[in-house]
């Protein structure tokens, strides 16, 4: 879902029975969503996938070694 950045102000007034008037207003500011940071921080796909593949051929010459 898409949602831009935008600014928007409601102002409301009310009045009574002999003419008073009160007015207000608010302001709502809409910023974009901040970038959302990799869920292990420094660590690229390329890194564990190498750490996988040496600890998966490490575990294979021990398994290896005892036979």
């Amino acid at each position: 879902m898409d949602n831009p950045a935008s600014t928007t102000t409601y102002e409301i007034t009310f009045e009574d029975l002999v003419g008073n008037t009160v007015s207000d207003s608010v302001t709502f500011t809409v910023e974009a969503a901040a970038a959302v940071p990799p869920a292990i921080p420094g660590f690229d796909p390329l890194i564990v996938i190498g750490i996988v593949t040496f600890g998966s051929l490490g575990l294979i010459a021990l398994k290896k070694k005892k036979k």
